[in-house]
């Protein structure tokens, strides 16, 4: 078997999606092989998309930004469309993960890649959200450990060729809204957490910028 990997990550081969993604194939049986690409280079895409052609399986990786996709993950959606038939009928799984805890976030975006499955005439195999993944290629091993097994587990099942059920596909921890208490915390922790954005903001001269609301 062969398994196409797509990481559609902005930040590529030192991406949190490429530690996820090591964890999914640490414990894929020997006969699958792998063939990584990656979507950071635009003008890079249509070569990489000849690469994964062969493929006979296929993982969609990218992170959350601003309640959406980079948009170099859609411009990889627009030239897989472009090769539509050489993909057709093969399995595809998602996996859409970002530093908001709640999967809630993710999903209208989710619900894009299912229709983009459809669209493409792929087998949809589900997708797996994951939130708190910013930052997870610094932390030590212990301290990701449940879901590490977690997403290793669901690369036992990839040689299946079947959809994910709703308990494999929930990650542990996962909440699909913030309980009261935890929103609390997090309220009081602001100010801490906004400062790394805020000294990126502020790097990049928008931090005066950063109560806009253009779409008003």
């Amino acid at each position: 078997m062969k398994l196409g990997l797509i990481n559609a990550s902005p930040r590529g081969k030192n991406s949190n999606s490429a530690k996820i993604l090591g964890w999914l194939t640490s414990e894929l049986p020997t006969d699958v092989e792998t063939t990584s690409v990656y979507a950071v280079k635009a003008e890079d895409q249509e070569k990489a998309i000849d690469r994964i052609k062969p493929c006979d399986y296929y993982v969609i990786i990218f992170p959350l930004y601003t309640d959406a996709m980079p948009g170099i993950a859609k411009k990889f959606f627009e030239n897989m469309m472009a090769a539509k038939a050489s993909f057709a009928e093969k399995p595809v799984l998602f996996i859409i993960h970002s530093g908001f805890p709640e999967a809630a976030q993710s999903r209208t975006v989710s619900r894009y890649v299912k229709h983009f499955a459809k669209l493409m005439n792929m087998r949809d195999m589900g997708c797996i959200i994951m939130g708190n993944s910013e930052g997870i290629r610094f932390h030590p091993k212990q301290a990701s450990s449940k879901r590490a097994e977690a997403i290793a587990k669901i690369g036992k099942i990839i040689p299946e060729k079947r959809p994910l059920t709703e308990e494999e596909s929930t990650l542990p921890g996962q909440f699909e809204k913030m309980p009261k208490p935890m929103m609390l915390i997090f309220k009081c922790l602001a100010p801490l957490t906004d400062a790394g954005w805020h000294g990126m903001m502020k790097q990049n001269g928008a931090y005066k910028n950063r109560l806009d609301r253009p779409y008003e």
